[in-house]
């Protein structure tokens, strides 16, 4: 970088370096990881910012930005995704982004999606329980899934066979630009059906429950969070998502 580009800077502010920070990770950044990277910039002598630094101040600062940016009505903003930020543009300039993407980005088939809405709305569950819920067979889809690290394995059920149980990733939030599971609509109440109450009440009811919240709400939701996503990831850099 040459030097004289820095020499309009009246000194160096803590959420300039913070701004800087989340605006060339080329992830979703953590306010933890914010944090270290400023304290051993410091410890290195190289620090020119006088504020007090810690984990509140940093957050403090991350919604100072994202409130602002909001305000002065910015082509982007700070997003929270999976526990971190980025920068990414605002879904409603989605229209002129893609002009300039020759390649558009792979989306989810519809198979995939609705295997992908059940799996985030009743983690942990076995093959055979989804192939109950949606009727068909998903071993094809389940692999296509786990080979683009949306979905992956989680212990065992206690069940005779043991069958394998799965559950959604860190990428299936940066995917979807989710910042937890919690942003699923209804996602709490969904997922405090237990199977035991499900035996009790009838399978009937458990599959009503997922279906509808994971093939109607849950899966516009989904598709939607996807197209967002798509338009969010396009930055500076040109990054398009994969998709199953």
């Amino acid at each position: 970088m040459n030097p004289s580009e820095t020499s309009n800077l009246k000194g160096i502010r803590l959420e300039q370096v913070i701004e800087a920070l989340i605006f060339a990770a080329t992830r979703a950044i953590s306010v933890k990881e914010l944090f270290k990277i400023i304290q051993e910039v410091r410890a290195e002598g190289s620090d020119s910012v006088q504020e007090e630094v810690t984990e509140e101040v940093i957050m403090a600062k991350v919604k100072e930005l994202q409130t602002r940016y909001d305000i002065e009505e910015r082509a982007f903003r700070i997003y929270e995704v999976n526990g971190g930020y980025r920068f990414g543009t605002r879904v409603e300039f989605a229209p002129w982004i893609e002009k300039i993407f020759e390649e558009k980005p792979a989306k989810l088939s519809p198979a995939a999606l609705e295997t992908l809405a059940v799996i985030a709305y009743r983690q942990p569950i076995s093959r055979a329980e989804i192939e109950s819920i949606r009727g068909v067979a998903v071993d094809g889809v389940i692999q296509s899934l786990l080979e683009r690290k949306l979905i992956k394995g989680a212990g065992r059920a206690a069940l005779p066979g043991r069958p394998q149980l799965y559950r959604t990733t860190d990428e299936f939030l940066e995917f979807f630009g989710l910042a937890s599971l919690d942003e699923l609509p209804d996602a709490h109440e969904l997922r405090r059906v237990e199977k035991q109450g499900v035996e009790e009440q009838g399978t009937d009811l458990f599959e009503k429950n997922v279906v509808s919240c994971a093939d109607d709400e849950g899966l516009t939701n989904l598709r939607e969070s996807q197209q967002n996503a798509d338009v969010r990831s396009k930055n500076e850099n040109g990054r398009g998502r994969e998709s199953a």
